[in-house]
């Protein structure tokens, strides 16, 4: 049971004893020196997203996962629900046509509420660590990299928990004709999660709090639903 398992209090003891995977679950800012030292130690790590709150401190982390041996990998788990699988599947097989524009929308009042630390109100920025895995699922289903971004957020309302900024937008540039964005706010409740992709010969759109997918389709101007799990 976990009841058994050994606990310690210090990083470097849990080191020497040498284990063959960790999961990495601490503060965002210690994400680099911890697994910079487990990969140092030949230790495979996984480590929770968001993979640091530093882009000096990633291209280490990059660095040294070239130097060792282990595998490092980063808790973007959604690649795997059925979900995302799906709207990747619509993607690949082409039955969208030439993909136009995708869209992502987030709105979790909730997550601050649930957060024990509180640290999203000392952190600026802390939404875009929060919700790492809408640009990098959208990057995913479209099977491309964006070569630009450009945001514009801001911190307004009323409420008794919040953070700066508590809404924003991301839009995403591109070599082709491609534009993606993505919203996110500490706001809404209940919470909003939803995809959609537009392409020439059809659109999808999928709710991940009830399940509902749509897809439309140009040709014939009908529209087909199917429920996909929502659970996480």
């Amino acid at each position: 049971s976990w009841a058994t398992l050994p606990t310690h209090a210090d990083f470097e003891v849990v080191l020497a004893s040498q284990p063959e995977l960790m999961v990495l679950a601490t503060p965002h800012h210690l994400h680099a020196e911890q697994t910079i030292r487990a990969l140092e130690m030949e230790t495979h790590l996984l480590c929770e997203k968001p993979m640091s709150d530093s882009l000096e401190d990633a291209r280490r982390m990059v660095e040294a996962s070239r130097r060792s041996t282990s595998v490092l990998t980063f808790g973007f788990h959604l690649h795997f629900h059925p979900g995302p699988r799906r709207l990747k599947q619509l993607v690949d097989n082409g039955d969208l046509g030439t993909i136009l524009h995708a869209h992502c929308r987030v709105g979790s009042y909730i997550t601050l509420v649930k957060s024990v630390s509180r640290y999203q109100a000392r952190l600026d920025g802390a939404l875009l660590l929060d919700y790492a895995h809408q640009p990098d699922l959208l990057f995913w289903i479209l099977g491309k990299k964006p070569i630009g971004v450009h945001m514009i957020g801001a911190r307004g309302g009323a409420m008794e928990l919040s953070s700066n900024p508590n809404f924003l937008s991301l839009t995403y540039d591109y070599p082709e004709p491609l534009l993606t964005t993505v919203h996110l706010n500490y706001l809404q409740m209940p919470e909003r999660h939803e995809y959609e992709i537009v392409g020439d010969k059809g659109w999808v759109i999928w709710d991940l709090n009830t399940g509902v997918l749509r897809i439309g389709r140009r040709s014939d101007s009908s529209e087909s639903r199917e429920q996909i799990s929502s659970e996480r």
